[in-house]
């Protein structure tokens, strides 16, 4: 059951172009940090969305308009990313040179 809840969850926030799918599900080789080689899992999402806005760039205002979404997600994604961290540490960004 709670599974099933959060399946829902994580598509219906999918569907909103979410900042936090993107670092949870996204492979570690296509994984892109802007401002450093690792992303911690717990509230990844609203950590990708500050370095969007950090970055200056044209994406900036998505960025902030992500950030309830991603708020919202990375909550409801507690229960999945703290014990992926506790076992697994930060995530190495695939995408730097």
């Amino acid at each position: 059951m709670m599974l099933r809840a959060l399946v829902r969850i994580a598509l219906s926030v999918g569907a909103s172009g979410c900042g936090t799918l993107t670092t949870v599900l996204a492979p570690e080789s296509r994984l892109v940090c802007d401002r450093s080689e690792t992303l911690n899992r717990v509230y990844s999402g609203i950590f990708a969305d500050i370095e969007i806005v950090q970055g200056g760039s044209e994406d900036a205002s998505l960025g902030v308009l992500d950030f309830p979404f991603s708020l919202a997600a990375d909550t409801a994604m507690l229960v999945y990313t703290v014990p992926m961290q506790l076992a697994r540490g930060d995530r190495i960004c695939g995408g730097n040179e």
